[in-house]
């Protein structure tokens, strides 16, 4: 039987390490996130990147849980950034859920999330730190 938490820590440093290679900045498990309510699980010294990050790793399911959405988004509000759940379920490719208005301003306020790929993801994160924005969610 696998420990939750080791589960959760250990997918939490594989997407921390996929960011770094795909982004060039340095992510850290957010330790505060045990203390505290509404904290993404990973932080990062740049000021540009533009997402609060919430990890989610299970053994099964189809897709993303409306509750994690919720919970990202709270943190995002939070931070004054945009949310993403990042997640996977055994044996499946990691999945990347963003709000609809992140890929396109003008679905804002839709209520609809989309699921894109990490490599997607990181094209999107990659967008926004190229340019100046505030975001409002």
């Amino acid at each position: 039987m696998i420990n939750s938490r080791a589960k959760g820590r250990s997918f939490e440093l594989q997407v921390a390490k996929i960011l770094h290679d795909e982004l060039g900045c340095k992510f850290y498990r957010d330790l505060e996130q045990y203390r505290s309510v509404d904290r993404g699980d990973l932080i990062t010294d740049d000021l540009d990147f533009p997402f609060i990050v919430e990890c989610k790793a299970y053994k099964s399911g189809n897709k993303c849980d409306p509750d994690w959405q919720r919970q990202a988004s709270r943190a995002a509000i939070m931070a004054s950034k945009m949310p993403v759940v990042i997640y996977k379920f055994n044996y499946r490719d990691i999945t990347c859920s963003v709000p609809m208005e992140v890929i396109n301003p003008a679905y804002a306020q839709c209520g609809f999330w989309a699921d894109i790929s990490m490599e997607a993801f990181c094209y999107l994160a990659r967008e926004y730190m190229g340019q100046e924005q505030d975001y409002k969610f």
